[in-house]
């Protein structure tokens, strides 16, 4: 519904120091200009942007002009929805990021999954997978982005998951400028791996089961 194409795109006010911390964690640049360079782990199209916005957000591009705009979705989640030709469409090659893994999806904390989800899916999207219970989980899809809408807080994150969080860990680039924080079991083994980025995005990067 919102467009033929789209990015998640994250604000920062230090381009160089948020590009250096992201190809360290597999991105690779693919073009940039004064204000926004964009990225690509195979997994996903991702930009950042030297402008201030609630992000992660999403970036739609839409064949018609008279659709671009704004529209704000359940979880303080911004979709910029902007206008470019069908034939530039583009796609993410959907290869593993060397470092973190396969993407899961964006997670946005709501304060009621199952109200939420009903607002996604008037705006395109449909239900990948949803239970209740202690914590409530919504996942929904629009075939260009997979939305995680969780009822835990209100932060929203990245999700991967990798085959060894251990070598994960082990692999970061301590001068990238990354910040990491491990959750471990009792025996030590890695359960979780939070990874935040200078401008402050948060990738989650659990265990590949």
């Amino acid at each position: 519904m919102f467009g033929h194409s789209s990015r998640i795109v994250i604000s920062t006010s230090d381009m160089a120091s948020s590009v250096n911390a992201w190809t360290a964690l597999g991105f690779e640049v693919e073009s940039q200009d004064e204000s926004v360079i964009r990225l690509t782990d195979g997994q996903i199209l991702l930009s950042l942007i030297n402008e201030s916005f609630a992000s992660p957000a999403l970036a739609y591009f839409n064949s018609n002009s008279d659709k671009v705009g704004t529209v704000a979705l359940p979880g303080d989640l911004t979709v910029f929805i902007h206008h470019r030709p069908m034939e530039e469409e583009e796609r993410p090659t959907h290869e593993q990021n060397p470092m973190i893994g396969f993407f899961d999806a964006l997670a946005v904390g709501v304060p009621d999954p199952a109200v939420a989800r009903t607002v996604y899916e008037q705006h395109g999207f449909f239900v990948q997978e949803e239970w209740g219970g202690e914590y409530p989980q919504s996942d929904v899809t629009d075939g260009l982005n997979v939305i995680s809408l969780h009822g835990i807080g209100s932060k929203r994150f990245l999700a991967y998951s990798a085959d060894d969080l251990e070598d994960l860990v082990d692999a970061i680039d301590l001068e990238s400028g990354v910040d990491v924080a491990v959750n471990r079991t009792d025996d030590g083994i890695p359960q979780s791996v939070i990874l935040t980025t200078p401008e402050g995005t948060t990738i989650l990067v659990s265990e590949d089961l």
